[in-house]
């Protein structure tokens, strides 16, 4: 050690050691409940393992170069975690013959890694494990990520690149709750494996391999959805000799199986189910499958969802669409939906969709856990996690989730909603703010987001902090914006006091400037403000038909058109252009998001229907966009919506259509 006493201020530090030797362990740390850091060393072992941690309570493993020979018979391992808790291993580059391996452990990470090996990730007997954003280039990698007797497994971001000829991406078997979420996994000889599975959720991949891209057997409860399910098309380029487009979806012997919005195209066999019961295959887009696109030897699986929800979309459909209803015999006018099913081996989709379904909305309430209470909430995306804020009753809770549909059990957050009279929650790459207006005050909190999904509370002055007094039993409408330099504004607007003022403030936030007044026209009564940062000491607000901009001081306010009295409307200000995205509905009982963009100063503004669907209903503070600005969803737009009958349930959109 070259440093630390143990604490989580101070950890043992080991660090910068150049350890060489022909066989034996180069760091070995156990038994101990001590915070401890292994950091910047190399390690080379001819026969041996790099890093072994045993009996661990705490630790990080993370920035080392480990290089192990391939050639022993005892399955040397870079970083070997046994009997463990709560340790990492982050953004080492390790090569040889097992990259890490994790076996009866909880709650470990293995995270930004570049693994050069023949084996990469291996989980046994172990539980809450996160395995993300590492790389396994291409080598003789037989598996990238393996999972066996575990719980609680979550791969996701990482990108493998599996040998085409005897590889596996990511394999999984006798294990339990596992989220396979935004891997790619460009070559492989089967891309995703699960054998005797339950409780599995596959999202939001890229898979491309060359004899199955996903391969379910023997399994329950699997939820397969918004995957690209293709070929590989690095083989097709690069070694021609050996490509072959392969299964893209095989499902056998299992039963509950969503396969959901995903596109299935250049394969020889698009889906098959075999000796497979409760299947549901809805919105998918089968594209050009050279045998066949579906086989099902189960009558009783559903490949539609009933009119008007439709089926699926099949490129080599040859029916037409000239009529409309449940019974296609309204040819009044057309309808998007194929007049005559498409049929196949066993099999039918009663209301084939004419064009193919957008790369959308992989997150719904019928195929996740996002059913949460009726009430006002903001969703969003920062440290490697989607997270909402609802209010369920008298306190604020919050909850997380890594891809948008898997959903931690909701938390507190330590807030009271006694008397609240308005709402508006905004963050940043690694805070929350929350700003809440009562009968007497309006008030303000922050919360640290950790990467485990959790969120602190700063209690610094209070865990909430007061802003404004200028409350009203009448309500308050408000937004609060937070700029790059953690300036914070609340742009709010009183039933019984300030027109629309602006307050300001700087860390630690218990220090607010008076309500400053900003003269906007108004139409029509009081409108409601919307208030964001888009630069250093730079905010725009636009309010009913008008918007300013404070760039040290407010400008002259501009007139934008279509905005006025608009309460659930989410404003954004993305490269020059505002985008607003506006819930409206089709006068037939559909809601619809129109998206809305134009510069700061043009009253003509461009719109564009994303989304409709009848479980969209607005209303006052049910309406809530992100636009995420990091990470893999960079530039995705997520939507949340509360259907305000029962079950009350929260709704969540996401698609990667960029404003």
């Amino acid at each position: 050690m070259v440093g630390g006493d143990g604490t989580y201020d101070h950890p043992f530090l080991i660090s910068g050691w150049n350890i060489t030797a022909p066989s034996g362990i180069g760091i070995l740390v156990q038994n101990t409940d001590a915070f401890f850091r292994v950091t910047s060393n190399y390690v080379g072992i001819t026969d041996g393992n790099g890093t072994v941690l045993v009996n661990l309570n705490r630790g990080t493993v993370s920035s080392n170069t480990i290089q192990i020979d391939g050639s022993s018979s005892d399955s040397p391992t870079g970083v070997w975690v046994v009997n463990s808790t709560g340790a990492s291993v982050e953004s080492n580059d390790i090569t040889g013959y097992q990259g890490v391996e994790v076996d009866s452990s909880d709650s470990i990470s293995v995270s930004s890694n570049t693994l050069s090996n023949t084996f990469g990730i291996t989980v046994s007997t172990s539980s809450n494990i996160r395995v993300v954003g590492n790389t396994l280039p291409l080598s003789d990698l037989l598996y990238g990520v393996s999972i066996t007797a575990s719980a609680g497994v979550t791969v996701s971001f990482n990108n493998i690149w599996a040998a085409y000829s005897n590889g596996t991406g990511i394999i999984a078997g006798q294990s339990n709750d596992i989220n396979m979420v935004q891997n790619s996994i460009p070559t492989a000889e089967q891309g995703i494996t699960l054998n005797s599975t339950d409780s599995i959720q596959i999202s939001r991949n890229s898979v491309g391999a060359l004899e199955t891209d996903v391969l379910v057997g023997y399994s329950s409860n699997v939820e397969i959805l918004g995957n690209q399910i293709t070929y590989s098309s690095y083989v097709l380029s690069n070694d021609p000799s050996h490509f072959d487009r392969p299964y893209g979806l095989a499902v056998g012997n299992s039963g509950n199986i969503s396969i959901v919005e995903n596109e299935i195209s250049g394969t020889n066999y698009g889906v098959t189910l075999e000796s497979s019961s409760s299947a549901w295959v809805l919105h998918n887009n089968f594209i050009d499958s050279a045998v066949y696109q579906a086989s099902d030897d189960n009558a009783g699986n559903s490949w539609d969802n009933g009119y008007p929800a439709g089926g699926n979309y099949w490129s080599d459909y040859t029916g037409v669409d000239n009529c409309r209803g449940a019974g296609q015999d309204d040819c009044s006018s057309s309808d998007g939906i194929g007049d005559t099913p498409y049929v196949f081996n066993f099999n039918q989709d009663n209301y084939p969709a004419m064009n193919p379904f957008p790369a959308a909305a992989i997150a719904t309430s019928a195929y996740s856990d996002a059913g949460f209470s009726d009430g006002a909430r903001h969703i969003f995306y920062s440290q490697s996690n989607y997270w909402l804020i609802y209010v369920p009753g008298p306190d604020f809770y919050y909850a997380s989730s890594q891809d948008g549909v898997k959903w931690t059990s909701g938390a507190p957050l330590g807030i009271s909603t006694c008397c609240l009279e308005g709402l508006s929650v905004t963050n940043d790459e690694s805070h929350v703010y929350i700003v809440v207006a009562t009968g007497s005050a309006i008030d303000f909190a922050l919360g640290q987001l950790n990467l485990n999904g959790t969120i602190t509370m700063d209690t610094n002055g209070g865990t909430l902090k007061t802003a404004s007094y200028e409350g009203s039993s009448a309500g308050v409408r408000l937004s609060i914006a937070v700029d790059s330099d953690l300036h914070a504004f609340i742009a709010y607007q009183v039933a019984l006091g300030c027109g629309l003022c602006v307050v300001d403030s700087s860390p630690p936030y218990t220090t607010w400037t008076s309500g400053l007044s900003l003269s906007l026209q108004q139409e029509n009564g009081l409108n409601w403000p919307k208030i964001h940062a888009y630069g250093p000491g730079q905010v725009i607000v636009v309010s009913g038909d008008y918007s300013n901009v404070w760039n040290g001081s407010w400008e002259t306010a501009i007139f934008l058109s279509g905005n006025n009295e608009e309460q659930d409307g989410n404003l954004f200000y993305v490269n020059g252009t505002i985008v607003a995205f506006v819930p409206s509905t089709d006068g037939a009982g559909n809601g619809i998001i129109y998206q809305y963009s134009g510069a700061r100063d043009s009253n003509l503004y461009q719109h564009l229907a994303i989304f409709a669907g009848r479980n969209l209903v607005y209303g006052t503070t049910s309406f809530e966009t992100i636009v995420t600005s990091q990470g893999p969803s960079l530039g995705y737009i997520a939507f949340a919506w509360t259907e305000t009958s029962y079950p009350y349930q929260i709704y969540t959109y996401i698609t990667a259509d960029n404003p």
